[in-house]
């Protein structure tokens, strides 16, 4: 109001600041309840949002015109709100460890509103205005890496694609220990060189599955990407006599469509009958990537080591903490799912499912398949009989030296003591899967053409086997339409054309 140089501006603020007043004096010493909430919101024509801890909305109110503001606030203990300057603008500031015990406790002392995240120590604080998290550089380089490359793109949401998200985890498959001859003898040691990194040493080396577009049945490998196999046989293939031994190729199980092309290279056959495929992406590991390091009391990885087991994890909830006392702990009880909140005298822990949650398992697949095909492929240049035991990426043999294949090096050490498992391979289980599509030609882009009503946007929305659908059109009015029709996402062509990223970054 006292910023506005125009009279009749300056004359309505004016106005809803009276109004405001007469608001505060009316309910100042009787409080607000949902009706006062509705009156306010009518009177100054705004939204009020009222959220508890972890809970997106607890308390509402919409102005019964076009609202020309939403005030959001957080309910911080019983019968007491704050301004949530959290929704509004993410303040993230990085500490230590201990910078952030100091920060507790002075919270603790003040006995101000937070919540916070801990495993062995805490890791997060979050404040009504600020957000405080460890130190990471690791996740500033993984940030950096995947949006340079484009996998940021490449994600799939594994709770908006819960079934496509088990297929592709079902064909990620990590190398186990097999053991062959562990009779005691001196034994010489090799293994890969940044095993996760030298994907592109493979000699079946096609790139990787980007973007996945398609789960569907199939007959044939359609695309790159994930395939089940049925009525496999080896046809005295120089692989038969290690699959006897290491049990890595039978019926029912999920490939990726490169490890599935060296099969058929070497003579084996097999019928497909699912399958999940999409667009390419090629990438390399930035220098930060291969050469940076997490340290920690415990262990100490590459960041592209730690990246690719990430890739894999499919964590669905978030859990939280939060100090109060029993009144508003209570509240929390009645208001959030008891089964996601545990108790623990004036700290409570709260985990609740996100609304997203956005992996690269298909990547991860694809890694640990080329190196387990580096690997088979160092196996076949050496006799059977001469295997002591075959450790993830590191073989064990005795006799003379043997000539080293793709990324292989000589490294000697002693034998591990670790017992051997049954199949070289992880996620052996035979899994039902029912959410996928009908057969359809595969095309990354196409075009249907014919008069309006003659079906062709029906038959692409109600297709089961596209991915992550989206619907693009000229009006609100029809993306609206369309939205509610097939619920699926719709949005304006004005979007997809923005060169603005607040805008497409949204879609």
């Amino acid at each position: 109001m006292e910023d506005c140089d125009n009279k009749k501006t300056k004359q309505n603020y004016k106005s809803k600041c009276n109004k405001a007043l007469e608001l505060n004096n009316k309910y100042f010493d009787i409080g607000v309840d949902q009706e006062g909430l509705d009156d306010i919101a009518n009177t100054l024509q705004i939204n009020i949002t009222i959220a508890l801890p972890f809970q997106d909305q607890y308390m509402e109110a919409k102005s019964n015109k076009k609202a020309l503001r939403t005030f959001n606030y957080i309910n911080t203990r019983l019968n007491h709100t704050e301004y949530d300057e959290m929704s509004y603008e993410e303040n993230r500031v990085e500490k230590t460890t201990g910078e952030l015990i100091t920060i507790q406790r002075r919270l603790d002392k003040t006995k101000q509103y937070y919540t916070y995240k801990k495993g062995s120590n805490i890791s997060e604080i979050r404040t009504t205005d600020t957000l405080y998290t460890l130190e990471s550089t690791y996740n500033e380089v993984v940030k950096d890496f995947e949006v340079s490359t484009g996998l940021i793109n490449c994600k799939i949401d594994s709770i908006a694609n819960p079934e496509v998200t088990d297929f592709i985890r079902e064909g990620v498959h990590f190398n186990q220990t097999i053991d062959f001859d562990l009779r005691e003898c001196k034994s010489n040691h090799i293994d890969m060189k940044k095993a996760y990194a030298n994907y592109k040493m493979c000699k079946y080396y096609e790139g990787f599955l980007g973007k996945p577009t398609d789960f569907r049945k199939c007959d044939k490998i359609e695309g790159i990407g994930y395939y089940r196999i049925q009525n496999i046989q080896f046809n005295n293939s120089i692989l038969e006599q290690w699959n006897i031994k290491m049990d890595i190729y039978n019926n029912g199980l999920i490939f990726p469509s490169p490890e599935l092309n060296m099969l058929q290279d070497k003579g084996v056959t097999f019928d497909v009958d699912l399958g999940c495929w999409g667009g390419k992406i090629d990438f390399d590991f930035t220098d930060e990537m291969l050469n940076g390091k997490t340290e920690d009391e415990y262990n100490s990885f590459r960041y592209y080591c730690k990246w690719v087991g990430s890739t894999y994890c499919n964590n669905e909830h978030k859990s939280f903490y939060i100090k109060g006392n029993q009144d508003f702990i209570g509240l929390l009880q009645n208001e959030l799912s008891t089964d996601n909140i545990v108790s623990f005298d004036k700290e409570v822990k709260v985990s609740y499912k996100k609304k997203s949650n956005m992996i690269l398992p298909h990547i991860c697949g694809f890694i640990t398949s080329y190196m387990r095909m580096n690997v088979l492929e160092q196996l076949e240049s050496m006799d059977l009989n001469s295997i002591c035991k075959v450790v993830c990426d590191g073989i064990y043999y005795k006799g003379d030296d043997v000539p080293l294949k793709n990324c292989f090096r000589d490294e000697p050490k002693d034998m591990t003591i670790n017992e051997g498992c049954d199949s070289y391979i992880s996620n052996t289980d035979i899994c039902k899967f029912t959410g996928y599509g009908e057969p359809r030609k595969h095309n990354m882009v196409e075009l249907h053409t014919g008069a309006g009503g003659c079906g062709k946007t029906h038959y692409n929305l109600t297709d089961k086997g596209l991915i992550g659908m989206s619907f693009y059109a000229p009006t609100w009015k029809l993306t609206r339409n369309k939205a509610k029709d097939y619920n699926c996402r719709a949005t304006t062509i004005a979007k997809i054309e923005s060169t603005d990223p607040s805008v497409f970054g949204t879609q």
